[in-house]
């Protein structure tokens, strides 16, 4: 994959973003398979696949996206975690399954 100032240019990552905003967990982990990175970002921003499900309530995809090696605590040129926006969104689910996550309270197998 080529970068550019750290800023994704794999095609397979820009899929990626638009699986998890559909909430498509099948697409996610095809793309995923394929060779998308699970900590792809397109702009300055630095908004990854997982902000971007805790954005769009995509509590789908947030499994193969962890499990794929999706970093939890990344955060975003604001200073976000996915945590702290599915918080500031009052994405419950989302919230409960992140933490779950970080805890290692269930397991991704």
């Amino acid at each position: 994959m080529k970068q550019a100032d750290n800023i994704s240019v794999n095609p397979l990552d820009g899929e990626l973003l638009d699986a998890v905003i559909a909430n498509n967990a099948s697409a996610v982990e095809k793309l995923l398979s394929a060779g998308a990175n699970p900590n792809c970002f397109e702009d300055k921003c630095q908004i990854r696949p997982l902000h971007f499900a805790a954005v769009y309530n995509s509590y789908d995809t947030l499994f193969p996206l962890v499990k794929a090696g999706a970093k939890m605590e990344a955060l975003t040129s604001d200073g976000y975690s996915p945590l702290d926006i599915a918080i500031q969104l009052k994405h419950h689910h989302i919230i409960e399954i992140l933490k779950m996550l970080s805890t290692n309270l269930i397991s991704l197998y």
